[in-house]
Order: C-alpha cells, then structure tokens, then sequence
C-alpha cells in the first residue's frame, strides 16, 4: 500500500467515525458493503478494508460473516477516554514485591475462572497436538539430549528458526547473535543484569508489567514511571523531559504490544524513541512478548528493525503464542552478546534442549504465520465482547481501553471503588483479576483493574454466557463498591 493510500483510509476513517458519532449510521445499523465504499470515495478494496479495519479496532463497528459491517448495538468508549494517568515524576526505590507475589499466587487455583488475572494464553488458540508431536519426534530423533547440556546460546536449529522469524519482522540478523532464553522474563533480567549497576535509574512504562517491577526491585534499581497513552504507547516528550532531567540506563518498554493497555506505537515514534535514547545513551530493553498478537496484520516491526548502533536490547517468546510450558524465549543483545552470555551460563547454564528442538521443528513445518493470524483473530473476537459485556454491565463512567493486540483490557473504574477490593471479592466468588496496584512501581491505579480474555481450568476458553456471567457478577461487586466506598484521595 502506497503512503498515499494509507493516508486515504487515515481519512475516510475519521469521516466515517464522525458518521457513527453523529448517528448518521446509529447503534446496529449496517454499513456500506465495501464495494460501495470503493464506488463512494473512488479506492481500492484494500484501501476499504483498511478503514474498517481501524473502525472495528475502535470498536464501533463489527463483522458478521455474509452479512457485512454493522455499527455496534450500544455505544462503547474510546480508547481516548481513559485518562492519561501522570505519575511522579522523581526516581523511587521499589519495594512491596513479595506482597505482590502473594496476591499473584492465587490467581492460578484450580476452579479459578480468570478474567485477565494470569497472562497465559487460552488453550483454544495454542497449536498444542501439532507441538506435542513435534516435541515427541524431537525426542525419538535426539535421545541423547537428555545426556548433555545443550550450548549456553541455545541449539542451532533453533537460533536458525529464530533468525528467519526475525528477518520477516525486519530485523535481519545471523543465528550467532541470538541467546536462547527460558521465557521473555529471563531475557529481560539478563539485559538489565548486563548494562546496569545497583542504584541506576530505569524508566518503565505506567502502567507496566508487573513482571518488571519485581526485577528493578531485586536488582536494587531505581524507577521513573513514564505516561503511556493507552493507543500509542509511551510520551515520549515526557521522555524526553525525564532523559534531560536524569541519567536514565535503560529502558524496559514494549512499542508493538504494550501490557495492559495493549497500545501499539506508531513506526515514526518508534524512530523518535530510539533518537532520543541512543542521543541520551540509554540503553532500551524492547520486550516483544505480545507483538506477534497485534490484531492488524502484517504485524509491525519492532525498534530493533531500526537499530544501527546495536543498542537495543530485543526479548522475545513463545509463551503467548506456543504456550508458556516450553519456556522458550530468546533475545538479540547486540552489543551487550558477550555479558548476557556470561549471565546466562552464571544463572543456570542453559536452556533445556529438548523443548528447543521441538519449537524448531515446529517452526520449519511453516505454520507458525496461521496460528498467529488465528489467535490475534480469536483474542480480538473475545476482547469486542468482553469490552461490549463490560459497558453493558459495570457502574456508569467505567472507561475502557480499546486494545490493538494481545488479550487483556484495561479498566479505568470510578474512583470511589478500590481495585483491590473488587479484585478480592471477585475471588471469593470464583473469578480471577489482577489489581491495577500491581501494576505500577508507585502503587498508583487504586481504582483500575485488568481484565481479559477468560479461561478456566486448563486454559480452556470460556463461552459467551460463562463470560456474560462473570461480567455480570464483576459488574454487581462494582455497584455495591460504589455505594458503599469513599472517594479514594
């Protein structure tokens, strides 16, 4: 598509919000087939598509198969309306991770439905009898890996699979610089291990993954909470306030999918960020886990398809989207190869060989692209309804994020109601949802929480009525928080 064109569908987009704003299209009525969109303003298919492609990530339309486009039944917020939470904008020591942890240990019980409380992905959408023999042929055609100890930086046939996935995301690079890794997290805590010393100051993304939080904690860091704008991701002018106030080491930010907000950086902010960060010499640590999971395909590059000077630090993984039980991660350290694979041999030698063989063979069978598109399909599905569902049934003044990819939703309650409360209440009644206080390294977001795709025992999808009521139950919990709370100051 040329620059032109998308520009067109940029425009014929708003037009055509304005539309559904103003009712010119009101609540379920259809929209125009998208050959009559080509005939009314003279563009191609694609084009077409494209701009209701962006009205559906907005959701203010839906697709029924053989029916065509409709405005949604009932109007759901913008993205745009979640306020852009400002946190404090001095470096501060973190602290309060095991209480975290103890909250995070219950949300994996058995009988638990979760509703965004565990970043797992639902078995439904995981190509798991395809892996599962793969893994199995792996094991028949290598039995002596579970003699010896695979190289520190992973299997060959692997970081091969791995460099050919990176190049079609647009970062060409040779299987001798990838690290094969157990998940995104040890990834992560291996480049802040080799580019930090205690007391340094990191910047993350608030709200961010709680996952981060605890790392900075237990390396003694310091931490800089940036605004993120809940579609495309980090300020970067308050960035760049934050760069020329202190000496920031690294970042930890994810551009192509953030978690929770699920906001997707335009590609010109991502060449702005890295400017700004390799001008100021600090180091950014990209964590990719959800990027493969963004709902508009061809799926985005990362900063590191930018990177010339190496100074990026990529983390990747299966664990969205092959399954977490490999554990199977992997990063491109660039300049930093050398440290990162001296603290991975100090951390635990390597990764076990024998999932690394399976995940290669999986991935040179070539189905990896359709259970990408798969999934984002199914977790954009689930979402619609989840934010429809959620509008529907929790107090009025309930805001909503509009997510570009991933699984989860981030809700902005009124300010009345404690997070946590709501988050312990729905426990006692079965259902699983993380806190918006877990995650922020300032405690911020007491009257947030995080939702998402649901799933019960065994990762199995939930239905439409089993989500319907335990929406229903969360948005009962909310009213009666309301009633009886305070304004929380």
């Amino acid at each position: 598509m040329t620059t032109h064109e998308q520009h067109r569908y940029e425009v014929i987009a708003r037009e055509l919000t304005c539309a559904i704003q103003n009712e010119t299209y009101p609540c379920g009525a259809r929209m125009p087939s998208l050959r009559q969109l080509c005939r009314d303003f003279q563009i191609s298919v694609g084009t077409a598509a494209q701009a209701y492609q962006v009205l559906e990530n907005l959701g203010l339309i839906v697709s029924r198969e053989r029916s065509g486009y409709f405005v949604q039944s009932s109007p759901i917020p913008r993205s745009t309306e979640l306020q852009l939470n400002i946190p404090p904008k001095e470096p501060i020591a973190v602290s309060g991770g095991l209480a975290a942890l103890k909250h995070l240990a219950t949300l994996g019980q058995p009988g638990l439905l979760s509703l965004g409380g565990w970043a797992a992905p639902v078995c439904n959408v995981l190509p798991v009898k395809v892996l599962a023999r793969n893994l199995g042929s792996a094991a028949r055609k290598h039995p002596e890996a579970v003699a010896h100890y695979a190289h520190p930086t992973g299997i060959l046939e692997l970081r091969t699979q791995l460099a050919q996935r990176m190049v079609t995301i647009g970062c060409a690079c040779s299987p001798n610089e990838i690290l094969v890794t157990n998940g995104c997290q040890e990834a992560m805590m291996l480049a802040l291990r080799s580019v930090i010393q205690p007391g340094d100051i990191i910047a993350l993304e608030s709200p961010t993954y709680f996952g981060n939080i605890h790392m900075v904690e237990s390396l003694g860091l310091k931490v800089l909470e940036v605004p993120t704008h809940p579609q495309t991701g980090v300020d970067l002018d308050a960035l760049a306030e934050f760069l020329a106030r202190y000496s920031i080491r690294a970042c930890i930010f994810s551009p192509c999918c953030q978690n929770p907000l699920g906001a997707a950086m335009p590609d010109e902010n991502k060449q702005r960020l890295l400017e700004l960060l390799n001008k100021a010499g600090t180091v950014l640590i990209e964590n990719d886990a959800m990027g493969d999971l963004v709902f508009s395909q061809p799926r985005s590059r990362p900063v590191k398809a930018w990177d010339e000077d190496a100074n990026v630090i990529y983390c990747g993984t299966f664990s969205k989207t092959l399954g977490p039980g490999q554990r199977i991660g992997w990063m491109v350290p660039g300049r930093y190869l050398e440290k990162v694979a001296y603290y991975k041999a100090l951390n635990n030698i390597t990764t076990a060989a024998w999932p690394q063989l399976g995940v290669a063979e999986f991935l040179g069978g070539g189905r990896y692209t359709r259970v990408l598109k798969q999934s984002a399909q199914t977790y954009q599905q689930q979402l619609r309804l989840l934010r429809q569902l959620v509008w529907e049934h929790f107090p009025q003044d309930t805001l909503i994020s509009n997510p570009q990819g991933g699984f989860f939703l981030w809700v902005e309650l009124p300010a009345q109601i404690n997070g946590l409360d709501l988050y312990q209440r729905a426990f006692e009644q079965g259902i699983a949802i993380m806190p918006g206080v877990l995650v922020s390294a300032n405690s911020q977001y007491t009257h947030h929480v995080r939702l998402g795709v649901g799933s019960k025992t065994g990762g199995i999808l939930l239905t439409e009525d089993e989500t319907r009521r335990a929406v229903i139950t969360l948005g009962q919990l909310a009213s009666e928080l309301l009633e009886s709370g305070v304004a929380i100051i």
